[in-house]
C-alpha cells in the first residue's frame, strides 16, 4: 500500500517533534493526537516517521493498558493510592535496553454526559509527566557539573511517547499543554493519480481470477491498457472525496467495482452516486443534513436565474461563488430552482433542517449548529439548500428571542456562507424579507439576490405544457420523448384565468393544481388522448373548484402580494422573470418611496406608484393573448398604491396617522 501525501506530510510534522535521544536534557512534545479514527493509518505514520530519522529505531507499540501492568506492578487493583515504577518498564521490555522507540497508544471515543470527563488513565499520564520533568532536571543538571547522568540507559522520557486517536481528546488542561496534534489533509489531485490506476489493476486482477479456461486465455489476450486519468477527472475525485479518511476512500474505490466486478474509474456519472451515498450513510448517523440526488430539471418562467447560474457554475474550489437568495411569494418554484442550482453545477444537494439542530439544553443548539457546519465541509462540494429561512430564523432580532440563541445560531451561519473555504454554494429561500435582519441583506452574503414573482404570461404557458406533458406521458397519451403541444397548453391557460373584468392570476403551483384536477377527471375513462376541445372544456369547469393565489377579486391577497413586491423592489432585488418581464423596477417610481418624508404642513400626498402611460391604452386593446400581464399589472399598481409607506424616521401608526390627516385635509 503506497504511502499518500496525507500520511507523508504528518508523518514529515511527527518527525520533526519526536524526541531527540542525543540531547536529553532537551525540550520534547510527551503526547501526540492523531486526528484518525484508523489506528492503521496511524502506525503507517509513525512508522514512517521513524524512518525519516536516522537517529530512531523502528517503533514497538504498547497499548496502555499493557503500559499500566508493566509500571504499577502486578496487584495494582487493590491499592488505594496509585504508585508507577517507570524504570520496571524498562527492565520488562527488552526493546527498551537496545534504545527502541516506544508509543504508547490510547483511543478517545464520544463520551455520555453521565461518564467521566477525564480519562481513565490521567494519574498515570500525570505521573508520567512528572517523571519527565525530573529526568530532563537531572540530565541538565549533570550536565553543568560535567558528568553523566546516573545511569547508563538511554533516559525513559526519551524512549516512551503517548499517542492517541480518534475525534476527540478530553484530556485535563495540564495534560493538553503537552498534547500535540498531528492532522491529516486531504487527498490531493496526485494523490488519486497513484490511486486509481492501482486500483484499475487489482480489479483486473480479480476479474482474470474469476475466469477459468478459454475465458482465461481470451482475457489474457486481450488485456486491457491502463486508462488515461485525464487532470480534470483526478481533480473532481479530489474536490469531491475531501473529507473522506483516506481508508474510506480505498473502501470507496473498492465498492465502485461491485456488484458487476468490473468498474470504469472515469464515468463519473455512474461513480457518483457511489460518492454521495456514502455521505449520505454517515450524515443521517448524524441527523443534521440530508444529501439529496441532483434530480431537478429546468423551472419554466426563470430564465434570468437559469443563466446566472449557468454563468457562475463552480469551476475552481478556492473562487467558488457563494450563493443566491430567492425571495417570493409561496409557488413560484423556489425549492425547484434550488434542486435546478443543483443540477446545472452537478453537485449534490443538501438541505438544512433548522428544527435538527434546535436543543432544550444550554448550548446544545451551538453545539449542533457548529457540528452541522463540520457535517457540511464534509459534504462538500454540493449545494445547501435553506428552504424558508425567515420561519427558521424568525428569533434573529433579538426581540422574540430572550435568550438570544436564534441570534447566534443566525450569525454562525452567516459567518460559514461569508467566510467558507469548501465548495458550498447557498440556496436560501424566504416568503417574507421583512421578518429578517438588515444584516442579512449585507453584500457578501449573497452573490445575488432574486425576486420571484408570479410568471407572466410566457412564462404560465410555459409551465402549463411542461405540466401537461408529465401528465400525458403518465397517462399514456404521449411517448417518452414527445411532448405536449404548445398551442394547447396556450388554450387550457386561457381556461384557467378568466376574463378581462374578473382575471384569475396563477402561480407556477396553481397550474400544477389545475392540471391535477383536470387529470383527476380522467382517472381509468379512457386510454386514448381526447380531444383538445374537450380538455379545454373540462379545464374549465375544474378551474370553479381551484382555488387560486392572487384573484383580483379578492384585495387582500392582492394587497399582500404587493406588499412584498414592493418590499423586494426596494431592496434591490433582481426580477426573476424572462428578459423581457413587465415586472422590473424601471416601470415603478420607486425613488418616490424610498426617499419620501412627510414634512408637517406639506399637504402634498405621497404618489408613489404609477403604471406606464401605455399601459391603459394596451389593456383597452388587448388581445387575449396580450392582457394577462396588463391587467395583472394594473392590479398590482392599484395595490401599491393603497399600501401606507413607512417613513422611516417615525413609527407605523405615526405615519398612517399623518398621511390619513394630509388625505383629510386636501379633500376638504
Amino acid at each position: 500500500m503506497s504511502d499518500l501525501s496525507p500520511t507523508r506530510e504528518a508523518a514529515r510534522q511527527l518527525a520533526s517533534l519526536l524526541p531527540d535521544p542525543c540531547t536529553p536534557g532537551g525540550e520534547a512534545w510527551r503526547f501526540f493526537h492523531f486526528q484518525t479514527n484508523d489506528f492503521c493509518t496511524v502506525e503507517r505514520t509513525v512508522r514512517l516517521a521513524c524512518g525519516m530519522r536516522k537517529d530512531l529505531h523502528a517503533p514497538l507499540f504498547l497499548s496502555i493498558d499493557r503500559f499500566y501492568e508493566l509500571v504499577s506492578g502486578a496487584d495494582t487493583r487493590k491499592k488505594r493510592v496509585e504508585e508507577f515504577d517507570f524504570h520496571a518498564a524498562q527492565a520488562s521490555v527488552p526493546e527498551l535496553l537496545d534504545g527502541c522507540q516506544v508509543f504508547v497508544w490510547q483511543t478517545f471515543s464520544k463520551m455520555s454526559p453521565n461518564q467521566a470527563q477525564e480519562p481513565k488513565y490521567s494519574a498515570l499520564l500525570f505521573k508520567f509527566l512528572q517523571f519527565c520533568e525530573s529526568e530532563r532536571a537531572e540530565c541538565l543538571q549533570a550536565a553543568a557539573e560535567g558528568r553523566r547522568p546516573g545511569t547508563e540507559l538511554l533516559p525513559l522520557s526519551r524512549q516512551v511517547v503517548f499517542i492517541s486517536y480518534g475525534p476527540y481528546f478530553p484530556l485535563p488542561e495540564l495534560l493538553r499543554e503537552s498534547l500535540c496534534t498531528i492532522q491529516y489533509g486531504p487527498l490531493t489531485p496526485e494523490d488519486f493519480g497513484v490511486l486509481l490506476p492501482e486500483y484499475w489493476q487489482r480489479n483486473e486482477e480479480r476479474t482474470r481470477r474469476t475466469l477459468g479456461g478459454g475465458r482465461l486465455a481470451d482475457a489474457m489476450l486481450k488485456k486491457k491498457e491502463p486508462p488515461v486519468f485525464s487532470p480534470e477527472l483526478l481533480k473532481w475525485y479530489a474536490d469531491y472525496m475531501a473529507g473522506i479518511p483516506e481508508l474510506n476512500v480505498r473502501r470507496l474505490l473498492t465498492e465502485m467495482a461491485y456488484p458487476g466486478g468490473n468498474v470504469d474509474y472515469t464515468r463519473r456519472e455512474r461513480l457518483e452516486p457511489v460518492i454521495v451515498d456514502y455521505k449520505n450513510k454517515i450524515l443521517r448517523q448524524h441527523g443534521r443534513l440530508e444529501v439529496l440526488h441532483s434530480s431537478g430539471g429546468e423551472v419554466r418562467g426563470l430564465e434570468t436565474v437559469r443563466r446566472w447560474l449557468g454563468a457562475h457554475k463552480i469551476r475552481t474550489p478556492g473562487l467558488a461563488p457563494t450563493g443566491i437568495l430567492l425571495v417570493g411569494i409561496p409557488g413560484t418554484g423556489k425549492s425547484a430552482t434550488a434542486k435546478m442550482a443543483a443540477k446545472i453545477m452537478d453537485l449534490p444537494l443538501v438541505r438544512l433542517d433548522m428544527s435538527k439542530i434546535l436543543g432544550g439544553y444550554v448550548g446544545d443548539s451551538e453545539k449542533g449548529m457548529r457540528e452541522m457546519l463540520d457535517d457540511l465541509r464534509f459534504a462538500a462540494p454540493c449545494v445547501l439548500w435553506i428552504d424558508e429561512v425567515e420561519k427558521a430564523m424568525g428569533g434573529a432580532d433579538a426581540r422574540s428571542d430572550g435568550s438570544g440563541v436564534m441570534q447566534r445560531l443566525f450569525g454562525m451561519l452567516l459567518t460559514f456562507m461569508q467566510e467558507n473555504d469548501r465548495s458550498v454554494f447557498s440556496v436560501t429561500t424566504a416568503n417574507d424579507i421583512s421578518r429578517l435582519p438588515p444584516e442579512f441583506f449585507r453584500n457578501g452574503r449573497f452573490d445575488q439576490a432574486f425576486c420571484l414573482m408570479m410568471p407572466e404570461y410566457g412564462g404560465c404557458c410555459e409551465i402549463m405544457q411542461e405540466k401537461l406533458t408529465q401528465r400525458m406521458r403518465g397517462s399514456g397519451w404521449l411517448g417518452p420523448e414527445e411532448t405536449a403541444d404548445a398551442d394547447t397548453a396556450r388554450r387550457l391557460f386561457h381556461a384557467c384565468i378568466g376574463t378581462k373584468e374578473h382575471p384569475r392570476f396563477l402561480t407556477g403551483a396553481d397550474i400544477e393544481a389545475h392540471v391535477k384536477e383536470l387529470f383527476s377527471s380522467y382517472h381509468r375513462e379512457r386510454a386514448d388522448r381526447p380531444p383538445e376541445q374537450e380538455l379545454v372544456q373540462r379545464m374549465r369547469e375544474a378551474a370553479k373548484t381551484v382555488r387560486v393565489q392572487a384573484p383580483a377579486d379578492s384585495p387582500a391577497a392582492m394587497r399582500e402580494i404587493a406588499a412584498r413586491y414592493l418590499d423586494m423592489m426596494q431592496r434591490g432585488l433582481l426580477m426573476a422573470g424572462s428578459a423581457d418581464t413587465p415586472f422590473v423596477r424601471e416601470n415603478l417610481e420607486l425613488d418616490r418611496v424610498r426617499y419620501y418624508r412627510y414634512r408637517e404642513g406639506d399637504r402634498a400626498l405621497p404618489n408613489c406608484l404609477r403604471p406606464p402611460e401605455n399601459y391603459q391604452e394596451r389593456l383597452a386593446s388587448a388581445s387575449e393573448a396580450e392582457w394577462y400581464d396588463a391587467r395583472f399589472f394594473q392590479c398590482l399598481v392599484e395595490a401599491m398604491n393603497e399600501q401606507i409607506i413607512l417613513d422611516r424616521d417615525r413609527t407605523p401608526e405615526e405615519t398612517r396617522q399623518a398621511y390619513w390627516k394630509l388625505k383629510s385635509a386636501r379633500l376638504r
